[in-house]
């Protein structure tokens, strides 16, 4: 997709008459007018190297055409454009990507990159998780912090999260709602990270348990409502970058659960959440 873009902005003064004589007012709030002219192009068979650059140059050529077109009749001023199209194709960029000297495979050591972590076992692992391809979305880096902490072997698939393109049918066929993270645990999927954290486990309970607290004790009581803290500090926090700057409601909110969490990490008794060992709270 090509996408030219001019954004041009002109001024009006008013007028007014007071007394008998004329007033110039301070001039109007510029009045911004963008136009936008996209072309969607594709090649038959695709395009490569050269050839990608030439299409790239042509369909640029095309959207300018049609720009000015626009601007003929608007009256917005389209000279200056230039099209200079230096990046590296995908078929450039793949090839000096395998030309990479490739690192030695260290179970010690987490790797985000890894598609398969089997922690010198030599079976079949049962797990295999579905993750964001970016490695940001928080809740599947979480259970894939749980699963390199109690060094469960596991296989990974990355899934784009849908602001960077659509996810691939296979995926969709067995979590048709889109959301990360999934995990295939013996062939049975399940989602919904908060449930995916238990049945890990429940499910692997002579890995290091994370969750070591009976149901119902103190400790246990505690962990659940650290982990729902979690929660409202995010929420807090999109509620907070989602609202106007100009109203602080959000900023204060969000700073009431910060000084919350820092509490709690407080009176913890160790450099943990729960103490001196590390659990699910602090992932």
């Amino acid at each position: 997709v090509v996408v030219v873009m001019v954004r041009t902005s002109t001024t009006t003064a008013g007028r007014s008459t007071s007394q008998g004589s004329t007033r110039v007012q301070p001039p109007a709030r510029a009045v911004e007018r963008r136009v936008r002219c996209a072309r969607t192009v594709r090649a038959a068979g695709g395009v490569s190297g050269g050839e990608g650059k030439d299409f790239m140059k042509r369909a640029f050529e095309r959207a300018r055409g049609m720009l000015e077109n626009v601007g003929e009749r608007t009256g917005v001023a389209t000279s200056g454009m230039k099209c200079d199209i230096d990046a590296p194709t995908w078929g450039e960029l793949e090839r000096m990507l395998s030309e990479l000297p490739q690192e030695p495979v260290d179970d010690e050591v987490s790797d985000a990159s890894a598609s398969e972590r089997l922690f010198g076992s030599t079976s079949i692992p049962r797990v295999k998780l579905y993750r964001d391809s970016a490695s940001w979305c928080p809740y599947s880096q979480k259970i894939w912090m749980q699963l390199e902490e109690k060094r469960i072997p596991y296989v990974k698939e990355k899934i784009n999260m849908r602001c960077y393109g659509l996810k691939p049918e296979s995926f969709m066929k067995i979590a048709p709602s889109g959301a990360l993270p999934v995990i295939e645990l013996d062939g049975q999927v399940i989602s919904e990270s908060s449930v995916i954290a238990r049945v890990i486990e429940d499910e692997f309970p002579e890995h290091k348990p994370l969750l070591p607290y009976a149901p119902g004790s103190a400790e246990g009581e505690r962990a659940r409502y650290l982990m729902q803290m979690e929660r409202a500090l995010f929420g807090r926090w999109m509620q907070w970058i989602t609202s106007s700057w100009s109203d602080g409601s959000g900023y204060s909110a969000y700073s009431e659960v910060l000084d919350s969490v820092d509490a709690e990490l407080g009176s913890g008794g160790g450099p943990y959440f729960m103490g001196s060992d590390f659990t699910m709270v602090d992932i």
